[in-house]
Parts: structure tokens; C-alpha cells; sequence
């Protein structure tokens, strides 16, 4: 398909979150731990406080020349608020009712308004073979100190959170290459982690070099009780080119930080639920039900709110109802939901055998809901943290920073396509979970949605040039069957010109009076009257063809086994008034 054309199709369906600053370099959307930095910086755009409930994506204002501006020297402003936590603003957000007394309450001020993980329930669905490099995501907390014998690089987390750098926290990291999930300690391969997105965009001292990444946070994030010099990336999801309701997220426990023994913040007690539940927000504005409770994934087995999960990906299967997976990968094809996650330090599951390995649970594992008749009734480990070059207890003994019996803790999550499943329709949803959950259609059973599929033969061409100095082009996507779905669209047209298109089951070759192109239809030639498109500004156009009511004389359905042509009309001005043709494309259904 024409690579302009491809843009058009996929630009339909964009959900404006441009407008509150997504950022162009990386969509993504996280919050921050309550005793960050930023905690009550004015968000940009809207200069409301953040607080530690809001869901935040990086602003994308410029530097000026020659310079940076943001503090702590990095390439972006503060983060901007793209869904507050409560009423607003900028708008409803996920409905917190504590939100409005938390606004401008200082870092570490314990105010109950934190959100721990964050997704949208489209993250990929992990298959059963090997995923891609930085298929896993994550983010750590201020004290991770990565594996002994990682070697120290400022792009892993023993180099950044170590050697007096600790610039970890507030970086997101990426798993190297895992052959086969499941994956206990240090099988089937020792691999490690490497940053993907740095905090405020410059690496550690002393060198200070520019990263392309940055989310506008700043750093060092020291391991230090109380308020920090930096922040700590609490809950994260990638690529998120359309976020909408519901949001699924968890509440902070209320249980002290074994490694300051502070308190949590409470957050999810303040709201009657658990740290451990997975909640929802259904609607703007709507506030929080629980979707996943605590007892389905494992925890708080030991009394309520004794676990907290603090890390989330979830990939729900289109019921709106928590089925959780009783085996690895049962997920696939939709009969349960992938919801994998972690656990925060301090809960009472780690240390507890997991369900699938019989392993001690460590605070960096990538956990999934126990496995029906498991040697426990704890999650499993899907992932180990060893695995993602995290300290673990289970492996390494007390923590190199702490001196406790305390792991890395692995403090956000998400699951990404990197190219092992596409999303050819650009609209940041994994391609089998458009076609699961009834977003795409795929009558012909390839796994790739319709819409992506080119089809047809393009001849007559290349167009006449027009008045942009090229050939319009017609493509054709979807399958090639009576029910469709087909769409048509044409591109390389000049801007802001009226068109439409035609259609016939005879080809001709003749310049009409009035034109500069060739119409390359014949016999019967139905136009598309009702659906006159404008070429805008990118000089394309598109329509998605009633297949079983074409515009003929009498209208009428296409028939299996009929051979149709189609050809694009479009105003043109060349030095004068006048029309040209896009090239043309046959059909056989």
C-alpha cells in the first residue's frame, strides 16, 4: 500500500491525546512515586500540580537554541498531566476522590492519591515462542542496584543505579532477547536489561551525553528516606497512541517500606479497596471498581491489603470481565486475560513458593496468576528478575545498598509488540487483539485485520501529472469478497481539491472534455455521488465502499465472481479550472 495512503487510513481513527502533549518521539504515558520531585511541579500546558494519582506523558516543547529547559539539565520541560487522577483538571480523570485535597501537597507528604501501575488492556499478548528484544518494559525503584557482575554501563541498571550514580529510577528498561517464557532464574540464558528512555534525557555524570528518549522527570533519584532529589517512575505503558476508558490501575498499600520503614501511602485503603486489586475506571470521571481482586492473582492471602501490586500489563480479552489465565499462554486466542504483574517490597507473598516453579517470590519478578493445581496457591513467576538483570535475594543474598533481605524491586511494567505481531493499521493496538475483540474483521482467517490487506491490480497508469507535479495514485485495502470490507484511496492529488470516486466492469481509454487525465473505465460507470471527499492537506482521500449497494444504475450488490474497476476524479487547476484521473485499479471478488 502507498505510503501516503497507509498514513491517511491510519490517521482516521486518531484519538486526540496530541492535544493534552503526547509525545511525538515516544507516546507514553506513567506516573511518579509521591516523594518525586516533581510532585507538585505545575504540569506543562496546563500548570495544575502533579500529583502522584495523575497519569502523565512527556511534553514535547522544544529546547531553546543552544540550550536546555528543563531543571536538573535535561531536554524536556516538566511532564504535562494527560489524566488527572480525580475531577480535574484538566478534565475528569480516573475519579479519585481524594485527588482535590492532594493537589500541591509537597514530595513525601504520604498524601493517599498514588497510583502504582497503570494499562489499558491492549498490551501485547505474549506468544508461545520467543519474543523480541525490550518485549518487556520496565522501571525500577531508587535502590535497585542491578546483578553483581553486570558490567557498569550507563545504559544498564547496575550502571545507572549504582557506583554512586543512581540515576535508575526514573529510566525505563527493556529485556535484551527472553528465548521462551516462562523463565526461572538464569534459564534458559543469563541475558540483562538495557535503557531504553532516560528520566530527564542526559546520562549520569560525567559525561552527561544527550539520550533520544527522555519523559521530563528529573535526576539523580538518590536511595534516600523521605522526599528525593529525583523521581521514581512508578507506573508506565508504552507506545500508547490511544488511550482510552477503561483505565485499569492499582492503589498504594498502606504497609511501611521495609527499606525506610515509611509507610505506603494508603492510597487504596482511602478508597476501601487493597493495594493488591486491579481497579478500573470505566468512564471519565466515573471512579474506581475493582476489576482483578487481590485473592484471583495470588495475594493478600495472608489478610487484606498485606500485598501491594506494583506493576501491571494486561491484555483483556473483550468480555470487561477478569478470567484469569490457569496456565501459561491460555490467553492465546482470547478464552482468558494476560495479566502479568509485580509485587511491591514488603509484601507478605515474597518469599513464598510460587505456583509453577515452587520458587521464593522476589519483589523483581514478573508474576502471572497461579497455575491451576500448582505446587502453591501464590502467582507464578513468568518471568524471573534475575532474568532482567534485577538483584534478587533468592540468588545473590542481602542487597548491596540496603543490607537487607530485600530484592530490586521491579516497579512498572508493560508488555509491547516489537515486530514478533504487527499492527499494520497504525492504530496502536496489537493486530490479533483488533480482530479478538471486534475492531478488525478477518474474513480470510491470516491474522492480518482486512483493512491491511492490498488488493487488487493497478493498470492505465501512471496517471497524467497534476498540479502537484505527480501521478495520483489509487490504492485498494481490504479482501477481495462480496462483504467486503474494501476501501479505496487515492493520494498524490492536489491539496484541498474536491473528488470522488468510480466504478465500472469495463475498462476504456478516453480523455473527457474539460480534463487533463485519462478515464480509464467504460460501458456503465457508477459514481460515488454521496461520498465526495476533500483532499485537504495532505492530498489524499479515502471511503470505505458499500459492497452490497453500489452506486450503479440500478444500484445494486457485487456478485462473486464479477471483475470491477475502479478510478479516482478530482478537481484540479493546472494553470486553469480544470479535473484529472488517479491511475486505475481492477478488482476480481
Amino acid at each position: 500500500m502507498h505510503y501516503a495512503l497507509r498514513r491517511l487510513l491510519a490517521a482516521t481513527s486518531v484519538f486526540a491525546c496530541a492535544a493534552a502533549g503526547a509525545s511525538a518521539q515516544l507516546p507514553t504515558s506513567f506516573s511518579i512515586a509521591g516523594d518525586g520531585a516533581t510532585i507538585s511541579a505545575p504540569s506543562t500546558f496546563t500548570g495544575v500540580a502533579i500529583t502522584a494519582g495523575d497519569i502523565l506523558t512527556a511534553a514535547t516543547v522544544p529546547p531553546p537554541p543552544g540550550g536546555v529547559n528543563s531543571p536538573g539539565n535535561g531536554i524536556l520541560p516538566a511532564p504535562a498531566v494527560l489524566i488527572s487522577a480525580g475531577l480535574g483538571p484538566p478534565a475528569p480523570g480516573l475519579g479519585l476522590t481524594t485527588h482535590a485535597g492532594c493537589v500541591g501537597v509537597p514530595p513525601g507528604g504520604l498524601c493517599p492519591v498514588e497510583v502504582d501501575a497503570l494499562a489499558y488492556g491492549s498490551d501485547f499478548p505474549i506468544p508461545t515462542h520467543a519474543t523480541a528484544p525490550s518485549t518487556y518494559q520496565f522501571s525500577v525503584d531508587r535502590w535497585a542496584a542491578g546483578m553483581p557482575g553486570t558490567p557498569p554501563l550507563f545504559a544498564a541498571i547496575g550502571g545507572e543505579g549504582s557506583l554512586g550514580i543512581t540515576e535508575a529510577a526514573a529510566d525505563i528498561f527493556g529485556d535484551v532477547g527472553i528465548p521462551l517464557a516462562p523463565v526461572p532464574p538464569f534459564g534458559p540464558a543469563l541475558l540483562g536489561a538495557r535503557k531504553l528512555v532516560d528520566g530527564n534525557g542526559v546520562g549520569p555524570p560525567p559525561f552527561m551525553v544527550p539520550f533520544p528518549f527522555a519523559l521530563g522527570l528529573l535526576e539523580p533519584s538518590p536511595p534516600v528516606p523521605g522526599p528525593g532529589a529525583g523521581d521514581d517512575l512508578d507506573a508506565v505503558d508504552v507506545n500508547v497512541l490511544f488511550w482510552n476508558y477503561p483505565i485499569y490501575y492499582s492503589l498504594d498499600s498502606a504497609f511501611p517500606n521495609p527499606a525506610t520503614g515509611i509507610p505506603n501511602s494508603g492510597t487504596a485503603l482511602a478508597h476501601g479497596v487493597s493495594g493488591a486489586d486491579v481497579l478500573l475506571t470505566p468512564a471519565a470521571g466515573a471512579g474506581p471498581v475493582i476489576y482483578a481482586p487481590a485473592p484471583l492473582l495470588g495475594l493478600d492471602l495472608m489478610g487484606f491489603d498485606t500485598d501491594d501490586l506494583d506493576a501491571l500489563a494486561l491484555m483483556e480479552n473483550g468480555t470487561g470481565a477478569f478470567e484469569p489465565a490457569p496456565q501459561p499462554f491460555s490467553w492465546a486466542g482470547g478464552a482468558t486475560d494476560m495479566l502479568l504483574f509485580s509485587v511491591r517490597a514488603g509484601s507478605a507473598v515474597v518469599g513464598m513458593p510460587d505456583s509453577l516453579f515452587g520458587l521464593p517470590i522476589e519483589p523483581g519478578d514478573i508474576l502471572s496468576t497461579p497455575v491451576a493445581g500448582g505446587v502453591s496457591p501464590f502467582p507464578s513467576i513468568f518471568v524471573a528478575a534475575e532474568t532482567l538483570d534485577l538483584w534478587t535475594v533468592r540468588s545473590f543474598g542481602p542487597h548491596p545498598v540496603t543490607g537487607l533481605a530485600i530484592g530490586d524491586d521491579l516497579d512498572a511494567l508493560d508488555v509491547v509488540n516489537q515486530g514478533t505481531l504487527n499492527d499494520c493499521n497504525n492504530n496502536g493496538v496489537h493486530d490479533p487483539f483488533d480482530i479478538l475483540v471486534g475492531n478488525s474483521t478477518d474474513n480470510n482467517g491470516n491474522g492480518t485485520p482486512d483493512e491491511c490487506e492490498t488488493v487488487g491490480t493497478n493498470y492505465c497508469g501512471p496517471a497524467n501529472l497534476n498540479s502537484s507535479g505527480q501521478p495520483a495514485i489509487i490504492a485498494a485495502n481490504g479482501v477481495a469478497l462480496p462483504q467486503g470490507p474494501l476501501l479505496l484511496g487515492a493520494s498524490q492529488m492536489p491539496t484541498n481539491q474536491f473528488g470522488y470516486f468510480l466504478a465500472s466492469q469495463a475498462t476504456g481509454t478516453a480523455t473527457p472534455p474539460g480534463s487533463q487525465g485519462i478515464l480509464c473505465l467504460g460501458g456503465s460507470i457508477a459514481r460515488f455521488n454521496l461520498q465526495v471527499q476533500n483532499s485537504g492537506t495532505s492530498g489524499a482521500f479515502s471511503i470505505q465502499v458499500n459492497t452490497a449497494n453500489m452506486p450503479s444504475n440500478p444500484p445494486a450488490p457485487i456478485q462473486a465472481g464479477q471483475t470491477w474497476h475502479f478510478q479516482c476524479w478530482f478537481r484540479d487547476q493546472n494553470p486553469g479550472v480544470t479535473s484529472n484521473f488517479t491511475d486505475g485499479i481492477t478488482v476480481q471478488f
